[in-house]
């Protein structure tokens, strides 16, 4: 709807009143024709928070602007109740009416797609989307003007989603309107699209719209009227009938004009041909008077206007420079002086130039130029200017002439927006970059990019070494150069498989061997990885390839060396094994007929070293014997076959019975022997001659090496549910570098005090056996000079 005048002609007046009385008359006689009658009670009425100077809220958060102004007159009308639901957006008032939860939107724009869920009445007023520019621009006649210029919108404005959707504009989006139309009259842009009734409003409110104007044709007009529930047409047809007749009255225009306006001046034409009848001498005073008041109000809003936009240009969050067509600076701003570091005195004793980077300075200066002839408008550029410290700061500048009535540039206005830390982001970013190219380019593996059609982007030069291929040979060709045939159909198939599953990445050759081709046909082994990554809406897959030939060969190497040492150590201990059974009959001969000897059953042997003989005969069979049970013994562990015999032990009971074997031998070499093991101690679950065994080896190694008045201690307790077998001497001790070999069987060193001496060889290897058997732990400790000690960890429970 079109802007109503505000106020009649003197040749009007009685056509005026005429069509007022007709207007009463046409209401009273519709007033009586039979309508739907209005509905009793309140209607609850939806209401924008903040929309000026449609939606309003006053000091009190009471709903005021036009849309209230016009929906309590129509309610006055048509007798309704008013009762305003204040909603924070569009949004959730469309979602209110929706629901039902409001019976009303005020104010309301007319769409196909609101028509869905919303009746309307006839239009209220009509929403003229328009261009706004500077009153001194005359190069932009339509929007086609503004192809690739800074142009101003609002956020979630219909202006926004209009020229957003072109694309071809440098939309510079704004959240407030006072910021929007600085940028314009500032000439950060070039041109500010909002609706031309709230633009005029508030440009008169702010006295900056003489430096405004609107150019070209609207870019949209929506109608916006009075919404109701679609299913709603007996409150529809109250307020449309309303409606129309409210449209045509002075009530509206009256309130259209308070909101919308343009406020008439004192002195009106019709003022002035009412005073014409007066005497000359009133008239030329009134004349006089009238050219005092004007100029008076001329001269107060010019100040105001500069005040205000003094306020802006210091407080703007930008730097903000005005400049001398020659260079010099004439005024800036606090954040301009923040930016480059100087004073705002010590900057209007310098040029422009003088702070300007010398490698940006020809540029500047070519450009301002340029701006200056006329040939260009304006000009916005990448600057770096030198700061008083002597730092490098990165800015936006944006730079505009300001002319006089002559066409005469007057001065130069910059604005001036510091980037300097995107800069640095985007040097970081770049220098990043170059060096995942360089670690790219060098890598020793098969680094190797794809589309989603299979074709080769990136060939690093580690793919140029396994595969034999340059670079340039490689890309834009299938992936499936660089497999054998036979295998194709499958690759194709896992990558789509992960392709459609959630991983990022994943090992090629967990499933079944990778296999590669070279250039020259040949096929080997590899080892690879893909991942995925989505970006620009193209998935790229990325391959590590590494050629395992070698790696695969040395696995053979050891697999069959392997193989070749346990088959030779099965030969040794079936060996062993066959021979110690060979042995155990006629040792055992030996040593009866040697115990016969000895004992003289057959009768005196006459002299008494047949005798002794017959003892050194019996002593080395019984040493032969006991070295033939543990080579059978260690040979049925290493074979498997040994088989344990699990029972609950008493510890006190078996170290008393372990004691006995120990102690003669301990008092041949007068060594003090001390058993440190509570009654209370838990049973042990174990096999009854293992542990036995354990402890009499160790205990008779403990004998074998302590000197003559030596110590030996054997303790036991329960820790961390393990039951713990301690036995310490004071013996001679063992290297560090001789201790990692003393549980392997058949190594011996006359150097080693452990292994030199009459022994098997093959005591701690048994000892060791039988410890891992039951999932225990065997420690040694030593130092050569102090002695030894030797723990045993077992599992309390070991069922």
């Amino acid at each position: 709807m079109t802007e109503p005048a505000c106020e009649p002609k003197v040749g009007q007046i009685g056509k005026y009143l005429g069509c007022c009385l007709l207007s009463l008359v046409i209401a009273s006689m519709a007033s009586a024709n039979d309508g739907p009658s209005p509905p009793k009670g309140q209607v609850n009425v939806g209401f924008l928070k903040s929309f000026p100077p449609y939606y309003l809220l006053d000091e009190n958060g009471n709903p005021s602007g036009f849309a209230a102004d016009v929906m309590n007159a129509v309610a006055k009308r048509a007798g309704l109740t008013v009762k305003y639901r204040v909603k924070e957006n569009w949004s959730e008032i469309n979602k209110a009416l929706q629901n039902g939860d409001i019976d009303i939107i005020p104010n309301y724009g007319i769409t196909e797609q609101r028509k869905d869920h919303a009746a309307y009445t006839v239009p209220v007023d009509t929403f003229r989307i328009s261009i706004f520019v500077r009153k001194d621009t005359n190069d932009i006649k339509s929007i086609d003007d503004l192809s690739e210029r800074p142009v101003a919108v609002l956020t979630s404005n219909a202006a926004h989603r209009i020229l957003k959707s072109r694309g071809d504009f440098h939309l510079r989006v704004f959240n407030d309107f006072p910021k929007a139309l600085f940028a314009l009259l500032s000439t950060e842009v070039d041109a500010f699209v909002y609706p031309e009734s709230v633009t005029w409003k508030l440009a008169r409110e702010t006295r900056v719209e003489d430096h405004i104007k609107v150019i070209g044709k609207p870019l949209k007009e929506i109608k916006r009227g009075m919404a109701v529930h679609k299913e709603n047409l007996e409150l529809l047809a109250i307020l449309d009938k309303t409606l129309r007749d409210f449209v045509t009255s002075p009530e509206y225009r009256n309130i259209y004009t308070n909101w919308f306006g343009k406020p008439a001046p004192f002195w009106t034409v019709a003022l002035v041909a009412w005073i014409m009848g007066g005497t000359m001498l009133a008239l030329v005073v009134s004349m006089f008077w009238w050219r005092y008041r004007a100029s008076v109000r001329m001269i107060r809003m010019l100040r105001d206007s500069e005040k205000q936009f003094k306020g802006i240009f210091e407080n703007a969050g930008v730097g903000v420079a005005k400049i001398s067509p020659n260079g010099c600076f004439l005024l800036v701003n606090d954040r301009f002086a923040d930016i480059v570091g100087y004073d705002r005195g010590e900057l209007l004793s310098v040029s422009f130039g003088d702070i300007t980077h010398p490698e940006d300075r020809t540029c500047n200066r070519v450009a301002i130029k340029e701006v200056l002839a006329g040939r260009r408008q304006n000009y916005v550029t990448d600057n770096r200017y030198i700061r008083a410290d002597g730092s490098t700061v990165w800015t936006t500048l944006t730079v505009e002439v300001v002319r006089d009535e002559h066409n005469t540039p007057e001065y130069l206005l910059a604005v001036i927006e510091d980037i300097t830390a995107r800069k640095l982001a985007e040097e970081a970013a770049r220098a990043s970059e170059d060096r995942l190219a360089e670690i790219f380019a060098i890598a020793p593996e098969a680094v190797i990019t794809i589309g989603e059609d299979m074709k080769v982007q990136l060939f690093n030069k580690g793919a140029e070494r396994i595969f034999g291929y340059r670079s340039e040979e490689i890309l834009g060709q299938s992936m499936e150069i660089l497999m054998p045939e036979h295998l194709r159909r499958g690759h194709q198939r896992h990558i789509d498989e992960f392709d459609r599953s959630l991983d990022t990445f994943r090992y090629m050759d967990q499933r079944e061997e990778i296999t590669g081709l070279r250039k020259d046909g040949t096929e080997f082994p590899a080892s690879a990885s893909v991942s995925k990554l989505e970006t620009g809406g193209e998935k790229i897959f990325t391959v590590m390839l590494h050629d395992v030939t070698e790696r695969r060969r040395a696995d053979e190497e050891r697999r069959r060396a392997l193989t070749e040492a346990e088959e030779a150590n099965r030969a040794k201990s079936e060996f062993l094994a066959a021979m110690s059974h060979e042995l155990r009959t006629p040792l055992n001969a030996i040593s009866g007929f040697s115990d016969m000897l000895t004992g003289e059953f057959f009768g005196p042997l006459g002299s008494l070293k047949y005798k002794e003989y017959a003892y050194d005969i019996r002593s080395s069979s019984d040493h032969l014997l006991r070295l033939v049970n543990d080579i059978l013994d260690l040979s049925a562990i290493e074979k498997g076959k040994l088989t344990l015999n699990k029972e609950e032990i008493s510890v006190e009971k078996i170290v008393k019975d372990c004691s006995r074997y120990i102690i003669k031998a301990a008092g041949m070499k007068d060594i003090r022997y001390a058993v440190d093991v509570s009654a209370s101690l838990p049973s042990l679950h174990a096999d009854q001659r293992a542990i036995k065994q354990i402890l009499i080896n160790l205990l008779s190694n403990a004998v074998k090496f302590t000197p003559d008045g030596g110590q030996i201690a054997l303790s036991a307790k329960v820790s961390d549910r393990h039951h713990i077998f301690q036995i310490r001497d004071n013996g001679k001790g063992v290297s560090k570098e001789k201790l990692q070999h003393l549980t392997d069987a058949f190594v011996r060193d006359e150097t080693d005090p452990h292994k030199a001496q009459e022994g098997t060889g093959l005591g701690l290897a048994i000892v060791k056996s039988f410890v891992d058997l039951h999932d225990g732990e065997l420690t040694i400790e030593s130092e050569v000079g102090k002695g030894t000690l030797i723990t045993v960890a077992l599992p309390s429970d070991m069922r």
